[in-house]
């Protein structure tokens, strides 16, 4: 009885090019209807890419009679693609209702996207460079009430010299961001924003060997979040059938606002939160075997290890306060790793 009787999607794509395909429109898109007993249509609501059930959602609130829901998601974009400067004007879509997850796999909706993404590129060689790629992107994104989740704008530049040796770097900022998931059902919370930058060199691609480094950092404003990391790339081609691929990476990032559980005091909740530093480390393998240029067989694998610890618990006071601090108060507590509690 909790699983949906009936679940339908379908969706066309269209593209349309002119000026000898120098421009473009292109259009997505897609609908979703479920049917089936109230419980069932009440976990679809309250499942963790819609939470109807947040307390400050105002424009699609739990209804636990309904027995069907249908939504919608799409995209549309303009752009140019040939010459030196190209571009693209875009807008993607998700309603809340939107629910694919029975035959396929939906993390988010209730939101919408605008954005814009410009490049300019030299792609004969001229002085000591093959080729040049430098992008922006702005992008802006709301919920389906109108509010602004967050804002921001990327830059970056690629390189390849006539050595074939390439160097790539970027960086992005944006503003306050929104999330509506965060406190799993609970409401809104507003998050400082943040900063990062990242950097890319990578030798001869046509080598046996081959070797790419790719450090980043960021760092949240208010010091609410930051993290580092390093991968690495190592590539062997002893023949040409054969390609060996071994990808280091480790990474060390620390956020101040952690969900870390939803109790009850006083017959209200109180949703916790903690400063967590975490460190990861993986380690991904490919081996890749043409047996023609059409055919090939492919080993990819990835183990890795993970761990966390939390301090300086909080609870959420008011999680959209204009200063960042008021929007949550210390704990004065202690957490007991062998009990949990």
């Amino acid at each position: 009885n909790f699983l949906h009787d009936d679940a339908y999607s379908a969706g066309v794509y269209v593209t349309h090019f002119w000026k000898d395909r120098s421009y473009y429109i292109s259009g997505k898109f897609a609908a979703s209807k479920v049917s089936g007993s109230a419980e069932s249509l009440e976990n679809t609501q309250t499942a963790s890419e819609r939470f109807f059930q947040r307390p400050d959602n105002r424009h699609s609130t739990l209804d636990t009679t309904r027995t069907s829901m249908a939504g919608t998601s799409g995209t549309i974009v303009f752009g140019k693609r040939s010459g030196n400067l190209v571009y693209d004007l875009g807008y993607t879509w998700r309603s809340p209702q939107l629910s694919l997850n029975d035959i396929g796999f939906l993390s988010q909706t209730d939101f919408m996207t605008q954005w814009l993404w410009v490049q300019y590129r030299k792609l004969n060689p001229f002085g000591p460079f093959r080729s040049m790629r430098v992008n922006m992107t702005q992008y802006t994104d709301l919920d389906f009430s109108g509010k602004m989740l967050e804002e921001g704008v990327d830059f970056n530049a690629h390189a390849q010299f006539k050595s074939f040796l390439g160097l790539s770097t970027g960086f992005s900022i944006n503003s306050n961001s929104i999330s509506n998931a965060d406190l799993r059902g609970g409401p809104s919370i507003t998050y400082p924003g943040r900063m990062s930058q990242w950097f890319w060199m990578g030798t001869d691609n046509r080598k046996k060997l081959r070797f790419a480094i790719n450090p980043w950092w960021g760092k949240g404003f208010d010091g609410y979040q930051s993290n580092e990391g390093l991968w690495l790339d190592f590539r062997y081609r002893p023949n040409n059938s054969v390609n060996i691929s071994l990808s280091p990476s480790v990474s060390q990032s620390e956020n101040a606002l952690q969900y870390v559980s939803t109790e009850s005091h006083e017959n209200n909740p109180r949703y916790i939160v903690a400063t967590i530093n975490q460190k990861t480390y993986n380690i991904s393998v490919r081996l890749t075997y043409m047996i023609t240029p059409n055919l090939s067989v492919q080993y990819w694998g990835q183990p890795f290890a993970a761990a966390g610890s939390y301090s300086a618990f909080k609870r959420i006071t008011d999680p959209d306060a204009e200063n960042y601090t008021s929007r949550y108060a210390l704990l004065n507590t202690t957490y007991d790793e062998n009990d949990e509690t």
